[in-house]
Formats: C-alpha cells, sequence, structure tokens
C-alpha cells in the first residue's frame, strides 16, 4: 500500500479521522492534566581538604582518600529533618536525593532535584 492510498482511505472517511484527531487531542490533555511534567537538576560536588592541610604548591587532588568520612557526614545531613523543612520552604513541590557518586573513587556527592517547576527544581539545587 502507498502512502497516497492511505491519504485518500483517510480523506474519504474524513469524519472518522477528524475524530480519531479529537479523541486523540484530548486524550492528550487529560493525560497532561493528571501526569504533569516533571524537571530534573542535577549537580556534583567535588570535597577538597582545607588549604592548611595542603603543602604549598602541592596538588589538593591528590589528597582526597581522607574525605570519605566527610562525604558520609555531609550526605546523612543533607537527609536530615531539618534540611527537609528547610527545602520545603523553597518549594513544597520538590524532592530531592544527596547521595554519594559510586562512578567515582573520591568524594563527590551527586545531587538530583524533582520539581513541578524548572525554577524550582534549580533553586533547590542551589540551596542545596
Amino acid at each position: 500500500m502507498f502512502l497516497r492510498d492511505v491519504i485518500a482511505s483517510l480523506a474519504r472517511r474524513w469524519y472518522l479521522t477528524l475524530a480519531g484527531l479529537l479523541a486523540t487531542a484530548a486524550l492528550a490533555l487529560v493525560a497532561l492534566h493528571f501526569v504533569p511534567p516533571v524537571w530534573e537538576s542535577k549537580a556534583s560536588v567535588v570535597l577538597l581538604p582545607p588549604k592548611s592541610t595542603v603543602e604549598p604548591g602541592g596538588n589538593p587532588y591528590l589528597q582526597l582518600s581522607g574525605l570519605a568520612p566527610t562525604l558520609d557526614l555531609l550526605v546523612v545531613s543533607l537527609a536530615d529533618q531539618q534540611m527537609t523543612q528547610l527545602i520545603k520552604s523553597v518549594s513544597t513541590s520538590a524532592e530531592y536525593t544527596a547521595e554519594a557518586d559510586t562512578k567515582s573513587n573520591g568524594p563527590v556527592i551527586v545531587v538530583t532535584v524533582h520539581d513541578r517547576t524548572p525554577a524550582g527544581s534549580m533553586a533547590v539545587r542551589d540551596k542545596l
């Protein structure tokens, strides 16, 4: 079957074609109403040792292995009740996760925020 045959068939039954298009548009609007879009913002933060522990002219990235306990403590503190209340004051519909990056060996925190608006998602990400 050629494309022109399909178009001719749809034109012959134009009333069914129009009804199908209207039903599709109505169902799309209903789906958009019940399942709103969700915006996601991500940020990665690398923890570095304090300047006082790095030798002058030294490379701070060579001393990252001692920051694993700090990373764990920071991840736990980002999930506590006080931080959740602070985030709810920025956006009531935002949900976030803060976890250690499993793809790297260093102290990297990955923060992921889901919200109903892009501005809300970025505001919560920046607050975290």
